[in-house]
């Protein structure tokens, strides 16, 4: 199982650490290829695809529009 996280490089520190995920680019159990777009965040008013650290099945952990920080898990690949 490989987690996927937000990137603690996203935020530039004058803001509160706050994220939004948007959207799944795809749906939980999908399975994905290594670097596909597979999320989007709103981070200080930016929109950042969030790619897929691994090939396999997309599993997801989080709900469109919830807020996260800095180095948050929404999801997890698995293998298969």
């Amino acid at each position: 199982m490989t987690p996927i996280r937000i990137d603690e490089g996203l935020w530039s520190g004058a803001m509160a650490p706050e994220a939004v995920l948007l959207l799944w680019a795809s749906p939980d159990g999908a399975k994905v290829d290594q670097g596909a777009r597979v999320a989007e965040v709103m981070v200080e008013g930016c929109r950042h695809e969030i790619m897929a650290p691994a090939a396999g099945r997309l599993r997801h952990e989080v709900e469109p529009l919830c807020v996260l920080e800095p180095g948050d898990s929404i999801g997890r690949i698995e293998p298969g």
